[in-house]
């Protein structure tokens, strides 16, 4: 019978999700008017806030708090006129803050923003009110990430980071003094920046000399920024961007061209933190502009790259690239692409130009996904008395924010009618080796089960 009710379910829930598409859920302005967005960030599967500007110097937070069906004004920081009693214009209030350019939504309540010209604000009502504090420089702050509500990065274009370990009270620039023998006589500036651990970060540098030698290189530091690593150079001159699951396996998605030349999409695959580079993508595809916008894996399976006008989708590890459908045909490019269920079949993405915040949902996709990778997230599988769940295959390594490492909440199992089968600490066995989990299961009757990690929901069978 339980059987039966599984493949009931499992239909209606396969039935309802075939009409996936990308629909758009928010635009401010009505006809063509857009209002451009700068950044997007998600605390979790329920709150996002995408960041706007109307003007040259003001900022506007559009949020959601039921997974991006709904959307609406949560902070407004711009100039407003003053009028009289008559209806007189008579002054102009200036908005508060410089406008922002950068988010990370860290949990549903602490959000940090980074703005032009060096400031911070923070806020710890999930976006309603804010503080603000300026750091040692003048230039924008072009990316922030946190790993939680205490340590995070603040980057800000060439030679320019700062870290905080108190949740943003204090800033401490970082010395980027990582220049090898080969750099000396190069000019470098950094590109891009992504924080894997505590003190552990990745960092992709242009080197340049002159218009025909020039380079990208791959610098990680171990000691927040102490010291750091060369690894060699990247096989061709590029525009870049990383993504990195640890310090040693991670991707880069960029492009290969310049001046009047074809851009080609391009993507690279490092498992010895850039000692040595696997090409997994190399090719044209209109627009002929590159992967500029960015790439992400939930998992090492599971990934997306993306650019103006084309999404590149990999389940299995980036050994095969798919092309997927875009969902409009003008030119124009999504800003971010965010995913807060932590899996690349459920996305919510916003646009420069026309300022439209949209989201992708395929539940479909996601069963056959981990039905085809079962082996490689829960094993054995059947079993009799013990699972084994290796975290970093579903990605349970990421926090609410597409963070770095960090542990998993809860893990929850269910039957087949979605009844919670209580599981006490004492049946959390230590892990058998880094990243895998074991746990008793040999109470629960035989049947079809559901363990819930996170967001993630994974299917196994108990004999």
């Amino acid at each position: 019978m339980k059987i039966l009710y599984l493949i009931l379910f499992v239909f209606i829930f396969a039935f309802a999700s075939t009409n996936s598409q990308w629909i758009q859920v928010y635009k401010h302005y009505p006809g063509n008017q857009g209002l451009p967005q700068w950044d997007l960030d998600c605390a979790d599967s329920l709150n996002c806030i995408s960041l706007a500007s109307p003007g040259a110097t003001g900022s506007m937070y559009i949020k959601t708090t039921d997974g991006g069906s709904n959307w609406f004004i949560a902070y407004a920081d711009t100039a407003t006129k003053i009028f009289n009693e008559q209806g007189q214009w008579i002054d102009t209030k200036s908005q508060k803050f410089k406008a922002a350019r950068s988010i990370d939504f860290v949990t549903p309540n602490f959000v940090v923003v980074g703005h032009i010209e060096g400031q911070i604000t923070i806020s710890r009502d999930g976006g309603y009110t804010w503080d603000s504090t300026q750091l040692n420089t003048k230039k924008d702050i072009i990316k922030i990430k946190f790993l939680d509500e205490n340590y995070g990065i603040a980057f800000g274009g060439y030679k320019t980071l700062f870290k905080t370990y108190n949740g943003g009270l204090d800033w401490e620039e970082l010395n980027l003094n990582y220049f090898g023998s080969e750099q000396e006589n190069y000019g470098t500036t950094e590109i891009s920046v992504d924080l894997v651990g505590k003190d552990s970060l990745i960092a992709v540098i242009y080197n340049y000399k002159n218009s025909s030698n020039k380079f990208y290189t791959l610098v990680k530091t171990l000691d927040g920024g102490k010291n750091w690593n060369l690894g060699s150079k990247i096989p061709k001159y590029a525009d870049f961007k990383p993504f990195f699951i640890s310090m040693d396996e991670g991707w880069l998605a960029g492009r290969v061209g310049a001046g009047n030349q074809k851009y080609y999409d391009v993507i690279y695959y490092t498992s010895d933190g850039g000692q040595t580079w696997e090409t997994q993508l190399d090719t044209i595809l209109y627009p002929e502009s590159g992967l500029t916008g960015g790439i992400y894996f939930a998992n090492r399976h599971e990934g997306l790259a993306y650019g103006e006008g084309k999404i590149w989708r990999t389940t299995d590890g980036g050994k095969n690239w798919i092309n997927e459908v875009f969902p409009w045909t003008e030119m124009d490019a999504f800003t971010k692409l965010v995913f807060p269920k932590r899996h690349t079949y459920k996305i919510i993405a916003n646009e420069y130009l026309k300022g439209r915040i949209w989201m992708y949902e395929n539940p479909t996709s996601v069963i056959n996904y981990e039905t085809n990778h079962s082996n490689y997230i829960i094993y054995p599988n059947p079993t009799t008395e013990y699972i084994t769940i290796n975290l970093e295959s579903i990605g349970a390594c990421s926090n609410g924010n597409n963070n770095g490492a960090s542990p998993i909440a809860f893990i929850e199992i269910y039957d087949v009618m979605g009844v919670e089968m209580q599981t006490t600490p004492s049946a959390m066995q230590p892990p058998l080796q880094e990243g895998n989990l074991k746990i008793d299961v040999s109470y629960l009757p035989a049947g079809v089960y559901f363990v819930r990690i996170g967001d993630k929901v994974v299917k196994f069978i108990k004999y």
